[in-house]
């Protein structure tokens, strides 16, 4: 969890719902899950391209996440931590900014946390 940088409230992101306490969380909690996955598409995609990684040549949809590392599925030994590929590589965060459009159906289903 620490070496993730979550930013909202910035004019330089997507636009979204006013804050009001709960309510944002429950109004932006899609965009924040996919921009997560988008993240960690572009750094499964990453890690199999990069020459220096354990897991050069292998396909993104053959890797999973556990612990902080980045392995083969069912082989939570293999790969290596994110902040070795994050050195390897310069220390260059890896992230995604996504926007979701709310559904015109939504607000009958609404809640709020």
């Amino acid at each position: 969890m620490e070496l993730i940088d979550a930013k909202s409230a910035d004019s330089i992101l997507p636009r979204s719902p006013v804050s009001h306490g709960s309510q944002n969380a429950a109004g932006i909690r899609a965009a924040v899950q996919a921009a997560a996955t988008r993240a960690q598409r572009k750094l499964l995609a990453e890690a199999v391209e990069d020459k220096g990684s354990p897991l050069c040549g292998d396909r993104p949809e053959e890797l999973d996440f556990r612990n902080g590392r980045i392995v083969r599925k069912g082989e939570p030994e293999s790969g290596e931590s994110f902040t070795a590929f994050l050195a390897r590589n310069g220390n260059v965060p890896v992230g995604a900014i996504a926007s979701i459009k709310p559904d015109q159906d939504a607000p009958q289903y609404w809640t709020y946390s």
